[in-house]
C-alpha cells in the first residue's frame, strides 16, 4: 500500500534493514515468496531492492534460492554488509537518518495513521490471518497424512529440479488448486507447492509435462510410470475450472518443448514453422551456460571440470545454424560482463583441433583475433596491450563524436570496430603480470579505459541501481584476475581500503584474495580525486607524469567542487575517502592564500556532486 500511495514517483528503491535477521528467524520459502511478490505486484515500479546490514546467514539464504527467482528480479536484488554503502548512491537529504541520511520521517506515525484507518491495536497486535489458501499453503508445514485428507489425487511424480537438471521422484498430493510434493510419503512437511489457479498444462507425446503457473513459474515433471495417466487428466480438470489452459504438441500459444539436460527451454514453433529448424534463444543459452559454468556461488561441476562435450553439443545443435544468428551469440558470448571468462582447463578445451566452435562462429575476418586468446603465449607485455586497447577505444569514440560533442553510444556499439574492440579486450586474461613494472600507472590506466567503456556499455545513468551496476558490475579479467571498477578503485589504488565510512575497512577481506599483491602497500591522497571525472579519460598516461595528473585532477576538483558560503566550507562527499584527521588543513593547501584565513574555524559542510 504504501508503494501504491507514492502515486508521483517513477521508481522505487526498496531499503530492507537485516540486522538481527538469524538462522533462528528465517524461512527459506518466506523469503522466496515475499520476493516473488515485490516483483509479480510491482514490476515496473520497483527499480532496486537493496538489503543492508546483511548477516552471512542471508547471503547464504539468497545463493540457494537465487536460482528460482526470475533473472529481472535477481538483478534488482543487491546485498549490503553495512548501511554507509547507501551514501555512494543516495544523497543525504534523500538518505534516512536510519541509514545515516538527514531526511527524518515520521515512521511511526505513519503506522499509527494506518492502523487508526485499519482498525489495528499496535500496543496488542493480533497475528493476522491469512484467507489467501496460497499463502497459507507456502507457509504450512503440513505432512502427507494431514494434506492427504480430502485431496483430489495422490501419488508419485518425477520432478525436475530447479538448478540442477535432474528428474527425482517425489510423492505428490493435489488438494484443492495446489499440487504439493515431498521427498517421501511419510514426510512431516512439504518440500513445494505449485499453485494450479490460472496455470498452463502443456503435455507432449512422452511422459514429461509442464504446468505453467500464472506467474510464470516453469515446474517440469514426468509420469513415475508412463501408463500413469490418470494424473494429467486429474490436472487437466483443476486447471481449467480455475481459469488456465491447456496445450498439447502442435498448438500454437501452449506448446513448451522439454528443456533439455541444460534446462534451456527453446521458444515453442508456430504451425507456420512446422518443418523448419528452430532457433535458440541466445541470450538464454548464453546466461544459462555462464550460470553452469562459471559463477562459484552457483555452479554445479565440479571445481576445474570442464562440461566441454556438453557445451560443444548444445551450441552445435540449437546454435550455430546461420552466420547472423551464430554473430549475435558471439557477441552476447563476449560482452557477458565484457569478457566470458575461461579457466586454463576451458581454455586448453578451446585450443584443441577438434573443438573450434568457439572460434569458427564469429564472422571470418574475426577468427584470427580470437584464436589469440588461446594461441598467444602469455609473456605477453601489460603495458603495450592496455596502451593499444585503450587507443582503439579512444579512437572509436571519436568516431561517433558529434560536432556538438555528444556521443551516440547506441550506434557506436553497433560498428564492426566495436565488436572488435571486445574480441581485443581478450588479450587482457593472457598477459604476465609479472611484466607490470609500474603497477600504479598500469591499474590507473586501466581503470580510466574500463571506465570509457562501462559508461559505453551501461550509461552513467542517474539512478542509484545503474551506478552501482556501472561500478561493480562492470569487470575486466586481466592475468586471469577478475576486477571490476571498485576493486581497482579501493583495492589497488587505496591501499586495499574500504569504502568511505564503511564499517569494514579493508576491500579485499580475504587474505587468501590473488589480487591483494597488486594493492599498494601505501596511497597518495589525491589519487582519490582523480578517480572522478577530475581526470580525463582519454588520455594514456606513464610512469613519468602520473603524479603530475594526480596533481592537475586534485586542483581541478578543488577549484569545481569547494565553495566558501555564508562562513561554511562546502565540499564533496569525496572528501570522506581522504584518510586525514584535520580536512579543513588538507583542503586549505589546495585553496587561494586570501581563502585560507576564511576557513579557519568554519564547519565542513558535504553535499553530493553531480557529477554527471
Amino acid at each position: 500500500r504504501a508503494i501504491e500511495d507514492a502515486g508521483d514517483a517513477q521508481q522505487i528503491v526498496l531499503i530492507n534493514d537485516l540486522n538481527g535477521f538469524e538462522k533462528k528467524n528465517n524461512d527459506f520459502r518466506m523469503n522466496k515468496l515475499m520476493l516473488e511478490m515485490v516483483l509479480a505486484h510491482f514490476p515496473n515500479r520497483v527499480g532496486a531492492i537493496w538489503c543492508v546490514s546483511t548477516p552471512w546467514i542471508f547471503r547464504m539464504v539468497f545463493r540457494v534460492i537465487k536460482p528460482w527467482l526470475g533473472d529481472e528480479l535477481v538483478s534488482r536484488v543487491h546485498l549490503f554488509g553495512g548501511t554507509s554503502e547507501l551514501r555512494e548512491f543516495i544523497a543525504e537529504d534523500q538518505l534516512l537518518t536510519d541509514f545515516g541520511g538527514k531526511c527524518k520521517e515520521d515512521i511511526r506515525g505513519w503506522a499509527e495513521e494506518r492502523a487508526r484507518i485499519e482498525g489495528v491495536n499496535l500496543d496488542k497486535p493480533e497475528p493476522h490471518q491469512f484467507k489467501n489458501e496460497e499463502i497459507v499453503a507456502a507457509f504450512s508445514d503440513a505432512p502427507v497424512s494431514q494434506t492427504a485428507n480430502g485431496c483430489l489425487y495422490q501419488g508419485w511424480l518425477k520432478k525436475q529440479g530447479g538448478f540442477v537438471k535432474k528428474f527425482n521422484k517425489r510423492y505428490c498430493v493435489l488438494k484443492g488448486t495446489i499440487l504439493y510434493y515431498y521427498r517421501g510419503q511419510n514426510d512431516s512437511k512439504a518440500d513445494g507447492v505449485v499453485f494450479l489457479r490460472g496455470a498452463r498444462l502443456a503435455a507432449d507425446h512422452s511422459s514429461t509435462f509442464h504446468i505453467i503457473t500464472s506467474a510464470g513459474k516453469d515446474c517440469i515433471f514426468q509420469l513415475a510410470d508412463k501408463k500413469q495417466t490418470q494424473w494429467l487428466k486429474v490436472l487437466e480438470n483443476v486447471i481449467v475450472s480455475n481459469g488456465g489452459s491447456i496445450g498439447k504438441s502442435g498448438g500454437e500459444s501452449t506448446v513448451v518443448d522439454p528443456v533439455d539436460s541444460f534446462g534451456i527451454t527453446w521458444q515453442p514453433q508456430s504451425p507456420k514453422a512446422k518443418g523448419k529448424k528452430k532457433s535458440a534463444d541466445p541470450e538464454l543459452m548464453l546466461d544459462t551456460l555462464f550460470l553452469l559454468y562459471q559463477d562459484p556461488a552457483l555452479r554445479i561441476f565440479p571445481e576445474g571440470h570442464v562440461p566441454g562435450n556438453e557445451i560443444v553439443d548444445l551450441l552445435v545443435k540449437h546454435t550455430l545454424k546461420s552466420r547472423e544468428e551464430s554473430i549475435a551469440v558471439a557477441n552476447i558470448w563476449i560482452e557477458h560482463q565484457f569478457l566470458f571468462p575461461l579457466s586454463p582447463k576451458a581454455q586448453k578445451f578451446a585450443d584443441s583441433e577438434d573443438q573450434t566452435f568457439i572460434f569458427t562462429f564469429l564472422s571470418p575476418t574475426n577468427v584470427l583475433n580470437v584464436t589469440r586468446i588461446a594461441k598467444q603465449p602469455a609473456n605477453m607485455h601489460a603495458t603495450e596491450i592496455l596502451e593499444g586497447l585503450h587507443m582503439q577505444l579512444v579512437q572509436l569514440i571519436k568516431l561517433n563524436q558529434e560536432p556538438d560533442g555528444s556521443i551516440d553510444f547506441a550506434a557506436l556499439k553497433q560498428r564492426r570496430e566495436y565488436f572488435n574492440f571486445l574480441v581485443a579486450t581478450s588479450d587482457l586474461q593472457l598477459i604476465s603480470m609479472d611484466s607490470i613494472k609500474d603497477q600504479p600507472t598500469f591499474f590507473f590506466n586501466l581503470r580510466s579505459m574500463m571506465l570509457l567503456h562501462a559508461q559505453i556499455h551501461h550509461g552513467i545513468g542517474t539512478d542509484c541501481d545503474t551506478r552501482l551496476r556501472l561500478f561493480t558490475g562492470s569487470q575486466y579479467i586481466v592475468g586471469m584476475n577478475r576486477f571490476s571498477l571498485t576493486d581497482i578503485g579501493h583495492g589497488i589504488l587505496r591501499a586495499n581500503t574500504g569504502a568511505p565510512e564503511s564499517l569494514l575497512s579493508k576491500h579485499f577481506l580475504d587474505k587468501k584474495d590473488p589480487r591483494l599483491k597488486f594493492a599498494l602497500k601505501s596511497s597518495n591522497e589525491q589519487v582519490v580525486f582523480a578517480l572522478f571525472p577530475g581526470i580525463t579519460l582519454d588520455a594514456f598516461h606513464y610512469s613519468t607524469d602520473l603524479s603530475e595528473t594526480i596533481t592537475e585532477a586534485t586542483n581541478k576538483f578543488m577549484s569545481d567542487f569547494i565553495a566558501l558560503k555564508e562562513g561554511e566550507i562546502h565540499v564533496s562527499v569525496i572528501l570522506t575517502w581522504v584518510n586525514t584527521p584535520d580536512k579543513i588543513a588538507f583542503v586549505a593547501q589546495f585553496m587561494p592564500e586570501e581563502s585560507r584565513n576564511a576557513m579557519k574555524g568554519a564547519p565542513i559542510v558535504l553535499k553530493n556532486v553531480d557529477w554527471d
